[in-house]
Formats: structure tokens, sequence, C-alpha cells
């Protein structure tokens, strides 16, 4: 009898990461992501879920255009995300 046939499993982007997924992806620790976090010099967290389930999470995609931008401040690239200047 012939063996089943497995089906591949699907790569499935990642859409949204957490602090420190964030702070690998852009080489930091944690604590310094953290600290830009506080400084307002990354782009603002996403909050998903409510009491002890509420998690702060960031876009990929938002990280990857923020550099490319050359990671401008919060209050900037809020400005330039409106404004769809990218």
């Amino acid at each position: 009898m012939p063996a089943p046939k497995r089906r591949r499993a699907r790569a499935v982007p990642v859409l949204l990461t957490d602090a420190r997924g964030a702070a690998a992806a852009l080489c930091l620790s944690r604590s310094a992501f953290y600290s830009l976090d506080a400084q307002g010099a990354v782009p603002e967290a996403l909050t998903l879920g409510l009491g002890a389930r509420r998690r702060r999470l960031w876009s990929v995609l938002e990280l990857h255009e923020w550099v490319s931008a050359g990671t401008p401040p919060r209050h900037e690239w809020a400005r330039m995300r409106k404004g769809g200047a990218r």
C-alpha cells in the first residue's frame, strides 16, 4: 500500500510582532527597544485584546517602511503616514 501523501504546510506571513520580535528585527536588545518606545522614537504599537490578555504588537510592514524612511521619530512618522509620504 502506498504511503499517504503529505500536505505541505503553507508559510503564513508574520503581520504583527511583539517587542521581542521588533527588537530582534532592529538588532536591538528588548530593553533598548522599550526605551526607544518610551521616548517616542519607534512607531506606535497596536493594542489588541482586553484586560490580562491585552498585548502591544507592532506591524512588521510598518517597521520595514519606517526603517526605509530613515527611522524618523514617532510624531514625524505618523505625519508622514497620514500625508501618504513614505
